[in-house]
């Protein structure tokens, strides 16, 4: 893994780039390197996993001397490209193989590669750049119609393009869905670049296309055809031995639930000496699963490191969440992770992760509350979700959550209010109130639309959603950032495209059983573990965001959300505001999650705007 950035432009960015470059030193600790062609700068921090050798260093020219690529990524099918092209290696690269397999198959080439990446190839006359199928590496971009220019993260970016102007549309969603969905980002003017998408910028201006997408697949008919449980767990096992591929020390999270330990279980299969496993326990008895992951790892005889993290350590991390992250994003589990991949980084350099399983297993509590929510519809229609909320609205917090949960608009997209409402976001309501106008979200209203008409189970619907916006948009997002800022790269064996396809073809039962998720996942680990261990309650890994909101960051809560600092900023009505903190001291705890959210976009807004580096 690395990091990547570069521009397109009649001027030259010489400087600038060289801080990008600087700005993406934690995401590659081990080399530099710069291109400047004509109109063309590129940068390139490196993270050394295969072929450590100079050798291998970035930019990379190709054997016709005329291409060079900036990579971050793995492409785990590389040697099987080189035999494909015929093509005789000059290094032990697979920066090499992907630049090679680019000349020879054009676009063509993309979906060709099993791995994770975000790439520019430039050929002296055009600048080629694409991001991997799933998402999980970035890359942002901004174009003016002249002047173009990208980068791995957002904080780089910044040091070419110097505007920084909220986009308002971005805040709203982001208080909406507890991150920005793409391609746009919280700035006016620099944008994300799709999953699955390509992007080339010449002197003839700039085109866009995208190679995959899982709803055009879904839309295509890709998933009708059921396919039995072995394809899964051959594509699973397959993506495994394929990413064990480096020249660097692996291991693997071990947080003890289905996911991680299956694949773990497969990686500790394949190994000939214990795999090494890494979690981290907590201070708060309610979100420390430490004593699962460490009874897994003494089954699968994995040589484990459990580290224990005390509440002193993940304050400090709240506090500064925003030396990583450089988009608002209200996503509580970004401190956890940012403690684990510390911790592991002292140990391994590439890391496996669970990551994939709970969208496409259908692991998440919210689906049944599809079937809640359609069962009242058909024998009740409006006026019986109207009865509902009137019942449940008097009650406890858990009852007023279920009450909001069921205040849906009319019409067929109310699937990603729910989502909302799920994890603890703003309505759309209550955004206007905040921000002083009507916001009605509409981002990632279109792909539930598209999802609607296709003749498919709810439950297929929802999973196919999540995989489209939540994982890559959200939890690649987490990873990515968290990982790359101690320079640890994550690998994440679900995502591999064919096991991706193996699992949504799929019959529902084998995936979702009524309220049962994760079907196959738990009969194969069944296979591997004892039966306690498999069929346990589902846990997550959130940090305890109401217990510090209602104490040790109760006085950094009211220093960033003070009605004075807010009517300065001019962003949020301080009145609407004050509401939220009375009710939440008044023992409205439910609202903690919004609390939340307001926070990490006030701390984000100092770090990146009214206190920008």
């Amino acid at each position: 893994m690395c990091g990547i950035a570069g521009y397109f432009s009649p001027k030259e960015h010489r400087e600038p780039l060289r801080e990008a470059a600087e700005t993406l030193r934690r995401r590659g600790p081990d080399a530099e390197g710069f291109y400047f062609d004509g109109p063309v700068g590129l940068a390139h921090r490196r993270l050394s996993v295969i072929d450590l050798s100079d050798a291998a260093k970035q930019p990379f020219h190709g054997a016709d001397g005329a291409h060079v690529v900036v990579y971050n990524g793995e492409l785990y099918n590389y040697r099987e490209l080189a035999r494909e092209m015929h093509y005789v290696p000059r290094t032990r690269s697979d920066t090499e193989i992907l630049l090679e397999a680019y000349r020879k198959w054009g676009k063509a080439a993309l979906n060709r590669f099993n791995g994770i990446f975000a790439f520019a190839v430039w050929n002296g006359k055009k600048l080629f750049l694409a991001r991997d199928p799933m998402g999980v590496k970035p890359l942002v971009y901004a174009y003016d119609g002249r002047n173009f220019y990208f980068a791995s993260e957002i904080k780089a970016l910044l040091k070419l393009v110097h505007r920084r102007e909220i986009r308002r549309e971005a805040l709203c969603d982001y208080m909406f869905l507890e991150y920005v969905p793409g391609p746009q980002t919280i700035f006016e003017g620099i944008y994300k670049l799709m999953p699955g998408a390509w992007l080339e910028v010449s002197e003839s201006g700039m085109e866009t296309g995208s190679y995959y997408d899982v709803i055009s697949r879904a839309e295509a008919g890709a998933f009708v055809e059921k396919t039995g449980p072995e394809r899964f767990e051959a594509a699973l096992a397959k993506a495994v031995e394929l990413q064990q591929v480096a020249d660097v020390p692996l291991g693997a999270f071990l947080s003890g639930g289905t996911d991680s330990s299956l694949l773990t279980a497969m990686f500790q299969e394949q190994s000939r000496e214990p795999v090494r496993t890494f979690t981290i326990g907590f201070d708060v008895a309610t979100h420390d699963e430490s004593a699962y992951a460490d009874a897994v790892a003494k089954t699968l005889g994995t040589r484990h490191t459990l580290t224990r993290v005390s509440e002193a350590e993940s304050l400090e991390w709240a506090e500064k969440i925003n030396d990583a992250y450089d988009e608002p994003f209200a996503v509580s589990s970004c401190i956890p992770m940012l403690l684990l991949s510390q911790t592991t980084r002292r140990h391994v350099t590439v890391a496996f992760s669970g990551d994939g399983g709970d969208e496409l297993f259908m692991g998440y509590g919210y689906y049944e509350w599809y079937r809640r929510i359609e069962k009242i519809l058909k024998f009740g229609g409006r006026a019986g979700l109207s009865l509902a909320r009137a019942i449940l609205s008097p009650g406890n917090d858990r009852f007023k959550n279920a009450a909001e949960t069921l205040d849906l608009p009319y019409g067929d997209a109310w699937w990603p209010r729910v989502w909302s409402r799920q994890q603890g976001m703003f309505s759309e309501a209550e955004i206007s109130r905040l921000v002083g106008g009507k916001y009605v979200h509409q981002t990632v209203v279109g792909d539930w639309e598209r999802l609607a008409r296709l003749k498919m189970h709810p439950y297929e619907r929802i999973s196919l959603f999540d995989v489209r916006r939540y994982l890559s948009e959200d939890l690649m997002y987490k990873a990515d950032i968290a990982s790359m800022h101690y320079g640890l790269e994550v690998r994440v064996p679900y995502l591999d495209v064919n096991v991706v396809e193996a699992a949504l073809s799929l019959p529902l039962a084998l995936r979702r059983n009524g309220p049962t998720a994760k079907v196959l996942m738990k009969t194969l680990l069944e296979k591997r573990l004892p039966s306690e261990l498999v069929h346990r309650k589902k846990w997550g890994f959130p940090a305890p965001t109401a217990i510090w909101l209602s104490g040790k960051l109760g006085s950094t809560l009211e220093r960033y959300l003070d009605k004075k600092r807010l009517a300065t900023q001019g962003i949020f009505a301080p009145e609407a505001v004050a509401d939220y903190l009375r009710r939440f001291r008044a023992g409205e705890k439910r609202l903690h999650s919004r609390l939340w959210n307001l926070l990490v976009f006030q701390m984000w807004h100092e770090r990146y705007v009214s206190r920008p580096d």
